[in-house]
């Protein structure tokens, strides 16, 4: 038998839909598609801090890197534990970046609960 989970985004049906570009998550064994959406992701500098406006309505999941040396980066966690004093913290509307230099972010449609 397959399983299938679907999460539908708003104002779609995830009985009927049937385009995966409607849903948050998907998952499907028979087809072994999987897919979770990015809302918004980007590469920015950040002096201090920056806001970045989601607008969601919920703390969604998010990933946040920092560049440390050209080409490596680490991940930023929501509290600075890594000894460079980078973190970030993120609520129903934005997510804000604090530190400095160059942070990659990506902001996913799942709800962090």
């Amino acid at each position: 038998m397959t399983q299938v989970i679907k999460i539908a985004l708003p104002g779609y049906n995830a009985s009927t839909d049937t385009n995966p570009d409607h849903f948050a998550l998907y998952v499907d064994q028979q087809t072994d598609y999987i897919l979770i959406k990015e809302k918004s992701y980007a590469t920015v500098s950040v002096t201090g801090s920056r806001d970045i406006a989601h607008n969601l309505g919920y703390i969604p999941f998010c990933l946040v890197f920092q560049e440390i040396s050209n080409g490596v980066w680490r991940k930023v966690f929501s509290t600075a534990i890594d000894g460079v004093g980078a973190s970030f913290m993120i609520d129903g509307t934005n997510l804000k970046l604090i530190g400095t230099g160059t942070f990659s972010y990506r902001i996913f449609y799942d709800e962090v609960t």
